[in-house]
């Protein structure tokens, strides 16, 4: 996952050193942004900064848990499939 070409108006602003581009900005827009991979286990402070950013910037609660994404897609392959029918 590299970016290749930039969009208009964008310009790099920020490259690994691999040489790959990391950072991106369209300075007149105001808009940037950065890849960043916060999810892999060799990124310093990345569970900490998806938490912020879940958690603080997009307001998301932590109100889930496995077993209701389970019962939530039972319901929906029951809902589809009908009382009869087996999958």
């Amino acid at each position: 996952d590299e970016a290749t070409k930039l969009p208009e108006g964008f310009e790099c602003v920020g490259k690994s050193d691999a040489g790959a581009v990391v950072a991106i900005e369209d300075a007149k827009r105001k808009i940037f942004g950065l890849q960043y991979h916060p999810e892999v286990t060799h990124s310093e402070r990345g569970k900490e900064t998806l938490s912020h950013f879940l958690f603080t910037v997009a307001g998301v609660t932590a109100g889930w848990s496995m077993q209701n994404v389970l019962d939530e897609q039972l319901e929906i392959v029951r809902r589809k499939v009908g009382p009869d029918a087996h999958v």
